[in-house]
């Protein structure tokens, strides 16, 4: 008897073993993440504003050569 006890507390803590689910948490946060990115990098790439800070960069850059 004791050892179906022991059998049957061992299954239900096999059951309930939530080892993984950080790393699953983990990787959709990481897949929320670069997709926010891409829509950012889309969006900006569209509206210019990536090209003229870079654009403003340089030139100030250069001023001070």
């Amino acid at each position: 008897m004791a050892i179906i006890c022991f059998l049957l507390a061992r299954l239900d803590a096999l059951h309930r073993d939530e080892s993984g689910q950080s790393t699953a948490e983990y990787a959709l946060v990481i897949v929320a993440a670069v997709a926010i990115g891409g829509l950012l990098i889309s969006f900006m790439g569209k509206s210019g504003a990536v090209s003229g800070i870079f654009g403003k960069i340089v030139n100030l850059v250069m001023s001070h050569i």
